[in-house]
C-alpha cells in the first residue's frame, strides 16, 4: 500500500495543501511532546498566589496563638475556623468584643495568656463561648459550619501535640516494635 502525498507548488510548505493543514505523524508527535513538556509549566501559571492574610485573620491567629499556646498555627485552617465563627452572629459579635477588649488589634497586644486574661475577656459568657469554640476547633480539628461539622485537620489537630505519648490513629509510629520504647 502506498500513501500518496498531496502535491504542492515548488517552495510551498508541504504540510499545507491548498491552504489547509495536512496532519502528519511527525507533526502529531511533536504536538504531543510539546503539550507534555508544557504540562508542568501550567501548574506554575495557574497556581494561585496566596493573598496576604486579612487583618481579621491576623487577629484571629494572634488570639488563637495565645489561647492554644502554639505559635505555628496553619493560616488556611485558621481561615476555615474564622469563617465558621463569622457565620454564627452571636459568636461573630463575641469575637469582635474579644478582639476589641483584649487589645489584640492594638500596637501593644497581649503577649501571654496571663496578659490576655488580665484584659477581662473571660468575664462574659459570650466571650467564654467564642474562646471555647476556637479552642475546641484547634484541638479537635473539627469545625461546625453551616453544613454541619467537618474535619479540617486530623493529623495536625493540637490534641495530638498536647498528648505527646500518642499519635493519631492510622498514623504509623515507626518500624515494628517502636511501641516497646518508652516515650521521650
Amino acid at each position: 500500500m502506498t500513501i500518496e502525498r498531496p502535491q504542492t507548488p515548488e517552495g510551498a510548505d508541504p504540510h499545507y495543501a491548498n491552504g489547509t493543514s495536512v496532519a502528519t505523524r511527525s507533526r502529531f508527535l511533536s504536538s504531543v511532546v510539546a503539550l507534555a513538556a508544557a504540562e508542568p509549566l501550567a501548574a506554575f501559571a495557574s497556581a494561585p498566589v496566596a493573598p496576604a492574610p486579612s487583618s481579621d485573620l491576623r487577629h484571629f491567629l494572634a488570639l488563637s496563638t495565645l489561647l492554644t499556646g502554639y505559635g505555628s498555627l496553619d493560616a488556611a485552617t485558621a481561615a476555615v475556623y474564622l469563617r465558621n465563627v463569622r457565620a454564627d452572629r452571636a459568636l461573630s459579635a463575641a469575637l469582635d468584643a474579644v478582639v476589641a477588649r483584649s487589645g489584640i488589634a492594638s500596637s501593644n497586644p497581649p503577649k501571654t495568656l496571663a496578659a490576655l486574661t488580665a484584659t477581662g475577656i473571660f468575664a462574659s459568657p459570650e466571650s467564654l463561648a467564642v474562646t471555647a469554640t476556637i479552642l475546641a476547633a484547634w484541638f479537635s480539628g473539627l469545625s461546625a459550619g453551616a453544613h454541619g461539622t467537618s474535619t479540617e485537620t486530623w493529623d495536625d489537630a493540637l490534641a495530638w501535640k498536647a498528648c505527646t505519648f500518642t499519635k493519631p490513629p492510622a498514623t504509623c509510629g515507626g518500624a515494628t516494635g517502636y511501641w516497646a520504647k518508652a516515650p521521650a
